[in-house]
């Protein structure tokens, strides 16, 4: 029985020196809170910013299993003719063409200026428009209609987010009157979607118009920027059968023409976004020595302060050892609490980061 109770003797100096000392413990414990919640923070707030953003570009992609884009980056597109050399490959289901424009409502044009958030151009200071083929598109993205009804072919209508809506006093029925390299022209506001699967595109700011349409405005002649690929389902569900296919299609439409994930345009962002994770990383390790520096000058002072009763214990026959141990259980509690507390406020942290970066993104 005095056997277990012997062995306690650490644990309760320990508690008693802590409690005497109980204002180098708190600064001690607060060293190891502040290493522990920020290198917390920051790992979860970045991890979870890349699976956002890959999350978004997948279901702003819909189903689209590849993506062929211009090889070039000088944004002038291709001519549609290539579509019929995609849809003629073994294992795409649906091609679909797509085209994206920008520019603003004409009623704003006088007072526009170029708005800036901490990551560049602000998405809600112009409208992106993207033309799509109405009789594939549908197979392609997922919509979630709200108000009034699709886009029919050839027709002078668009369809845009109850978002956007909201923000620009637009309804069903309305002209979406906006500026194109002729001047300015209108489309008839048909159809409201929600925010979510197509309406993410440009954080909700877009309207979809038929493709002809587009091309017409824009003086885009034939071109289109993009084509969404849905493929069969025994290929979308076979990972190397669809890489197979990217393979074949890249050999089928030369170095001119991009064949990619839908996920890697959030890949790309990634990139982008790695200069804020790397200014992140650089605070975990500033924090970290912070918290080191904190907790080796707390815990020398309070080992330097106990020397008179080291010496009286070594006096009473405990050993080295045994002395060592005494001072390694106080930084095990120490340590012990530190870590549930940072764990707690790392938790509460990440939350804002999180949501800073997604005011960032």
């Amino acid at each position: 029985m005095w056997g277990k109770f012997a062995a306690l003797t650490p644990v309760l100096l320990s508690l008693r020196n802590m409690r005497v000392r109980w204002m180098r413990s708190a600064l001690t414990c607060l060293g190891i809170v502040l290493g522990v919640a920020v290198i917390l923070a920051i790992s979860v707030a970045n991890e979870s910013t890349l699976q956002s953003i890959r999350s978004v570009f997948d279901e702003a992609s819909g189903k689209a299993s590849l993506i062929v884009l211009p090889g070039s980056a000088d944004g002038s597109g291709f001519d549609a003719a290539i579509l019929d050399r995609v849809r003629a490959s073994d294992g795409v289901q649906v091609a679909a063409p797509s085209l994206t424009a920008r520019t603003l409502l004409a009623r704003e044009a006088k007072d526009w200026a170029i708005a800036f958030t901490l990551n560049g151009q602000a998405s809600g200071n112009s409208l992106s428009v993207l033309g799509v083929a109405p009789e594939v598109d549908e197979q392609v993205r997922q919509y979630t209609l709200v108000a009034g009804r699709y886009l029919r072919p050839d027709e002078y209508e668009a369809v845009i987010t109850q978002k956007y809506a909201d923000e620009k006093s637009l309804q069903v029925g309305d002209d979406l009157v906006m500026l194109v390299p002729g001047g300015q022209d209108r489309l008839r506001i048909v159809g409201l979607i929600a925010r979510d699967g197509a309406g993410l595109l440009n954080d909700g700011n877009v309207a979809f118009v038929p493709l002809d349409v587009a091309q017409d405005l824009f003086g885009r002649g034939q071109d289109i920027d993009e084509i969404d690929i849905v493929t069969d389902p025994e290929t979308a569900n076979d990972p190397r059968a669809l890489d197979a296919l990217k393979t074949r299609l890249e050999a089928r439409l030369g170095k001119a023409y991009t064949v990619a994930y839908p996920a890697s345009r959030g890949q790309l962002v990634t990139q982008m976004l790695s200069t804020y994770q790397q200014g992140l990383s650089f605070f975990s390790v500033v924090a970290l020595f912070v918290g080191a520096f904190l907790i080796y000058n707390a815990f020398s002072m309070t080992v330097l302060e106990r020397q008179r009763e080291i010496g009286l214990l070594r006096a009473l026959g405990m050993s080295r050892g045994q002395v060592l141990g005494l001072v390694l259980t106080e930084a095990g509690v120490l340590g012990a609490i530190g870590s549930v507390i940072g764990v707690a406020f790392g938790i509460v942290l990440a939350r804002g980061l999180i949501f800073l970066m997604g005011a960032v993104v």
